[in-house]
């Protein structure tokens, strides 16, 4: 017997209850258990329809939703690479090219962990010779590359200003600035390490300041020589005048000063084994008779092999040599 349209009971209930034997359609039971038993069963098969009708409505909605949720994840991606590639095309304007004179050469390279990094380090010449810079803002990413941009900046109107100046007086002046706008105004606590070298070109440097240690190969005897920097952190105290002072070196004709960051020293492997000094060392006795250049590229790629994969710090070589007297 066909279905019923007019029947309380579902379509599907009817179904299952003919295929069992029972046809309900035609005469309705006197039996009231029996009835009231059926109306629970049919209601249970609405609410089941009900509930896939809503899952599946819920199920579309929550596909256009996760649509225009994506479409809009898309755009703010965009945006922010956008906004990263402005503040990458910023910070790597601003670094120094290779720096050559009679006098000197001085190379750097550099390998942002991240779109931008905290790395810095800048050449400037002056008449008589050149300043070195080389520092690192704590962590690396956006925020560090606009404090690295604002340390880059200072410095370079400084040295600018009074190229003759001691580099503790700069060091101090710097730390001053960083200290206000860094701390107190923008409310970071990101310290900043920092040296400053003042080079003449009778081989003469003078540096102040706290960052990795410093390494001078000697052409005349194949020595390496570990140089610390020893002093205090730019930006957590307002003065540091106590705490830094002027230290003094000579370089003859040939021998090389090169400088790092921590991201070289400190790279680990797959073991957690880090570089280590001894052997970024190593590597600068072999390569020593190099041109600048090569010699920041083997240790930039010595470093990254070491580690196996993508660097997790900022990676920043810097080599000067002198010479002629």
């Amino acid at each position: 017997m066909p279905e019923d349209p007019n029947s309380p009971l579902h379509p599907l209930l009817l179904r299952q209850l003919k295929r069992a034997g029972i046809d309900v359609s035609s005469e309705p039971s006197r039996d009231l258990h029996w009835n009231e038993l059926l109306r629970q069963v049919a209601r249970t098969y609405r609410d089941d329809e009900e509930s896939r009708y809503l899952l599946e409505r819920s199920l579309e909605l929550s596909s256009r939703e996760m649509n225009v949720l994506n479409a809009r994840l898309a755009a703010e991606r965009e945006r922010l690479e956008g906004e990263f590639e402005i503040a990458r095309n910023l910070q790597t304007s601003i670094l120094p090219r290779d720096v050559h004179t009679a006098s000197y050469e001085a190379v750097a390279s550099v390998v942002p962990a991240t779109e931008v990094g905290g790395d810095y380090y800048d050449v400037i010449a002056v008449d008589g010779g050149c300043w070195i810079a080389i520092g690192d803002v704590a962590g690396h990413g956006l925020r560090a590359a606009v404090v690295m941009t604002m340390v880059q900046s200072m410095v370079a109107v400084l040295v600018r200003q009074t190229p003759h100046a001691s580099p503790r007086d700069i060091v101090i002046a710097l730390n001053r600035a960083v200290h206000d706008n860094v701390f107190k105004r923008l409310d970071l606590h990101d310290h900043v390490t920092l040296s400053l070298f003042r080079c003449r070109d009778d081989g003469e440097v003078t540096f102040a300041g706290a960052h990795e240690p410093a390494l001078v190969h000697r052409a005349e005897t194949g020595a390496c020589e570990k140089i610390e920097t020893p002093e205090t952190w730019l930006g957590p105290i307002a003065d540091i005048s106590q705490a830094t002072s002027d230290r003094t070196f000579r370089l003859s004709p040939g021998d090389l000063l090169a400088l790092h960051t921590d991201g070289v020293t400190e790279a680990r492997n797959a073991g957690h084994e880090q570089y280590g000094f001894d052997r970024l060392v190593a590597l600068v006795r072999e390569s020593h008779a190099r041109p600048g250049a090569e010699i920041c590229a083997r240790t930039i790629s010595a470093v990254r092999e070491w580690t196996g994969g993508p660097n997790d710090d900022d990676l920043t070589v810097l080599v000067y040599r002198r010479l002629a007297g």
